[in-house]
């Protein structure tokens, strides 16, 4: 029977004859997947030039970088607020906050994007309570501790609890804020 290589005419009879066709299909098996292993290999990413540049629906979309100030609160407080929030301000740890909650007050009215912050007194780390207005109009109450471990290093922790209403400040309480709930 002529035949071709790896061309196969017949299923492999029985007897002698029938186990050589067998061992002729099984060799060509394996050539036939050698070319194609090669075939695949030839079209590998790594053979494309550097320089190549995937199609549109492929790229990445662009990232978005929060800013950074080095202070968490604030990078905090500006990506949730947006580049245009006024900043009503960071109120120390003893210092009045009537003026920045003021500010506030004037910016939500208008329905613009503010935040500001008081510091409250942390047992080993930094903590603040800030109201802002995000660019949306949603309000919201942000806690935040520097290191809620424990300890000098920086290993901060935000809470951010949603409000209905404007923030009521409340003078002479250990968190002095309140989310309003209309």
């Amino acid at each position: 029977m002529d035949t071709m290589p790896c061309g196969f005419q017949a299923p492999p009879s029985r007897g002698r004859n029938g186990l050589k066709e067998l061992g002729r299909m099984q060799r060509c098996s394996r050539i036939n997947l050698l070319i194609a292993a090669a075939l695949v290999a030839a079209c590998s990413p790594a053979d494309r030039p550097a320089t190549a540049n995937p199609p549109a629906a492929v790229k990445p979309a662009a990232v978005v970088k929060p800013p950074t100030t080095g202070n968490p609160l604030r990078d905090e407080l500006a990506m949730l607020t947006g580049p245009n929030a006024r900043e009503c301000g960071l109120v120390a740890l003893g210092q009045d906050a009537t003026a920045a909650w003021q500010c506030a007050k004037a910016a939500d009215s208008q329905r613009i994007a503010y935040w500001f912050a008081i510091e409250h007194r942390g047992i080993d780390s930094d903590v603040w309570t800030a109201a802002l207005r995000a660019a949306n109009g949603q309000r919201y109450m942000l806690h935040y501790d520097s290191n809620y471990m424990g300890g000098t290093g920086l290993l901060p922790r935000f809470t951010r609890n949603a409000c209905t209403g404007f923030t009521t400040m409340i003078p002479d309480s250990p968190e002095s804020l309140e989310c309003s709930y209309q």
